[in-house]
């Protein structure tokens, strides 16, 4: 019979920065800072010992309104085992042994409508300084990345706004396309915000066959 397995987070030695949907992890013994998303922030506060994987993506597919597959709470949790911000990390069956993490990515990617786990490490700055650094969605200086409590300052239309650490282009809230990537999580890593919806808008008979409009969900 398979073995059980109940996620815990660490909580030793560790302060936390609630960002809207978003947090800000302080290790004070490895005197590091980590970014989570909404996905990740997520699967870490359920890693109470009580939740299953399976019961931890059952109760993010409610809490986000769409569908959350084990998978990517696995992806996470991988991730936060790494970080060491998991109590008993080392004692879980991680799946995606064998596969290379672009491997993993790609094949957790395509299949989810959310955005996928991301956790960046950060230099760790001192409380004051943190308190000052802006959060999602707000101005920063074009270029100055360490203004950003993401450490991603991207240009929004013709302004420097603080994007989701896992974004590349700086699609801002409202911005809608036609894509054929495959799914919103993958669309979601051209948002701003780093999450993407589909969209109710029809695509043009124009685009790609196969395209479906997906939309940059607001900060």
């Amino acid at each position: 019979m398979a073995k059980v397995q109940k996620p815990i987070a660490r909580w030793d030695k560790i302060v936390t920065q609630d960002l809207k949907t978003e947090t800000l992890v302080y290790d004070l013994e490895a005197d590091k800072a980590f970014y989570l998303n909404e996905t990740s922030t997520l699967v870490w506060k359920l890693c109470d010992g009580k939740h299953t994987v399976s019961q931890i993506s059952d109760e993010m597919s409610k809490q986000m309104k769409n569908l959350v597959s084990e998978d990517v709470v696995w992806l996470a949790l991988d991730q936060l085992s790494k970080d060491k911000l998991l109590e008993n990390g080392d004692k879980l069956d991680f799946p995606f042994s064998g596969l290379s993490r672009r491997e993993v990515i790609k094949r957790v990617g395509f299949a989810s409508v959310v955005a996928l786990p991301v956790i960046s490490s950060l230099v760790a700055p001192q409380a004051v300084m943190a308190q000052s650094l802006a959060a999602n969605g707000d101005a920063c200086p074009l270029g100055d990345d360490s203004a950003c409590i993401s450490n991603n300052c991207l240009t929004v239309g013709g302004a420097g706004r603080c994007c989701d650490a896992g974004s590349t282009q700086s699609n801002f809230p409202g911005y809608t396309v036609c894509t054929t990537d495959g799914s919103a999580a993958a669309f979601a890593f051209r948002c701003c915000s780093g999450n993407a919806s589909p969209s109710m808008a029809a695509c043009l008979p124009s685009d790609p066959p196969g395209s479906a409009r997906y939309i940059c969900d607001p900060y």
